[in-house]
């Protein structure tokens, strides 16, 4: 199977969405899958520069109108023939995808809350540490505390809370709740699983099905797949998971009654 057209399927199916939408250029709605595809973009250009150089290397008249010296020969045929240094290789890539569409995601969802939701529902989850031990210690309402246990963004309010109240006010939403909940909940999982080189530090054991994928996630254990017999492991599965995170997110911004722009508050700061 060739991997670099299987992205770049994907890329134009994300276009395809892109020039769907009707928002604005600066609304996050639509920022947002820019965003997802300059990620798609550089792990295309990923898979495309590691076949490049394959065919380099077994192309003599490339070589010479090249003109690589020899250490700069040496050293490209151990990156492209060493199976640790394509293992690495690879593994930054796919490591970036998920990191960045999560990151992106993240955004979006923030982004998204902090325009649409009622203030009462805002301050409800950035004081939610507060509310917690207030009913655990069966505390009295205390101003001063609650202040000071209260979180002063909604980017630091968890990804599950946000979305649950997000998913909320989504009359119209066209996917199952539930299920697409659940994925997220996967995606998060493995998304923090690799800032700790895939080892799972959560609570409790968690297994989620994702197509012929399964994943389980053990606590101080590094996460496991677990695959169907007819489908050996592909880094496809990588893909996969993004291409549902997009769905999802093309469900949730649908579904999202609010004519006005949305912006993307810090895109000036980065012109």
């Amino acid at each position: 199977m060739n991997y670099t057209d299987e992205i770049f399927k994907e890329l134009l199916k994300l276009q395809d969405v892109i020039n769907k939408i009707h928002f604005g250029e600066n609304d996050v709605r639509k920022y947002y899958f820019g965003m997802l595809k300059s990620i798609l973009l550089g792990y295309y250009h990923g898979y495309l520069s590691f076949e490049t150089g394959n065919k380099i290397l077994i192309n003599q008249s490339m070589l010479e109108a090249l003109k690589f010296n020899p250490n700069q020969l040496q050293l490209l045929t151990q990156a492209f023939s060493s199976e640790n240094s394509n293992h690495t290789y690879f593994s930054h890539h796919h490591r970036n995808l998920i990191i960045s569409s999560w990151s992106a995601f993240e955004t979006l969802v923030t982004t998204v809350c902090e325009t649409i939701l009622p203030s009462e529902i805002k301050t409800e989850l950035l004081s939610f540490q507060y509310d917690e031990i207030k009913k655990k210690f069966k505390l009295e309402e205390n101003g001063e505390m609650r202040k000071k246990f209260s979180i002063n963004h909604l980017t630091h309010v968890p990804m599950p809370r946000k979305c649950n109240k997000l998913f909320s006010f989504l009359e119209n939403y066209s996917g199952s709740r539930k299920e697409d909940k659940r994925f997220l909940s996967l995606f998060g999982d493995f998304r923090n699983t690799i800032h700790t080189n895939f080892i799972y530090y959560g609570s409790k054991t968690n297994e989620y099905q994702f197509g012929e994928t399964k994943f389980i996630f053990t606590p101080n254990k590094v996460v496991r797949y677990s695959f169907n017999s007819s489908t050996p492991y592909s880094p496809l599965v990588y893909l996969n998971l993004v291409n549902n995170l997009i769905a999802i997110s093309a469900k949730i911004i649908f579904a999202i009654n609010f004519p006005n722009e949305i912006p993307y508050s810090d895109l000036n700061a980065m012109k």
